[in-house]
């Protein structure tokens, strides 16, 4: 079975046996907290004291959006991530969307991306500029954050006349 207890703000806690404890262990700690990968420590002993476990920051990803042309900030975007690299197959469904929102300074932050490959979609919305086409990104690890420049041009208005045939 499972127990959870909470931290004291300075990170102290104390497990004890609970209901569907069985045994003196060995037991395993699991630790997770918003923002934070999740971690595991143990086995430990019913008892056991001075038990250390860092947690550490899940990636956060920064996008920028800037004009193509003057390099200024897009102020009004939203931004969606779906797994996956240019040229491979993904078919995963978008994650981390953000809508449409005013952002003075042509960035959006997003908390505790997973490691791996993905694509950014950024999306003005109606306006002067297009959306942009899949920009990769890989998170690791070894940083905590991540930073993509997404450029996008200004939208083209084309318009295409279709003549009919006349087939009988």
């Amino acid at each position: 079975g499972s127990h959870t207890v909470t931290t004291a703000a300075d990170g102290v806690f104390a497990a004890r046996p609970g209901p569907d404890t069985v045994g003196d262990g060995p037991f395993e700690l699991r630790v997770d907290a918003p923002g934070f990968a999740a971690a595991t420590s143990g086995p430990h002993a019913l008892g056991t004291g001075d038990v250390r476990v860092v947690l550490r920051r899940e990636p956060e990803l920064v996008v920028r959006v800037r004009d193509a042309a003057t390099g200024r900030p897009v102020t009004r975007f939203g931004v969606a991530l779906t797994r996956g690299r240019l040229g491979g197959v993904h078919a995963g469904p978008l994650e981390h969307r953000q809508p449409g929102a005013a952002r003075p300074d042509g960035i959006a932050r997003i908390p505790t991306v997973a490691q791996g490959d993905w694509l950014v979609h950024v999306d003005p919305g109606e306006g002067k500029h297009a959306a942009s086409p899949l920009v990769p990104v890989t998170i690791t690890a070894e940083t905590t954050t991540h930073e993509v420049l997404v450029e996008l041009s200004q939208r083209t208005d084309r318009r295409l006349r279709v003549r009919g045939s006349a087939r009988p």
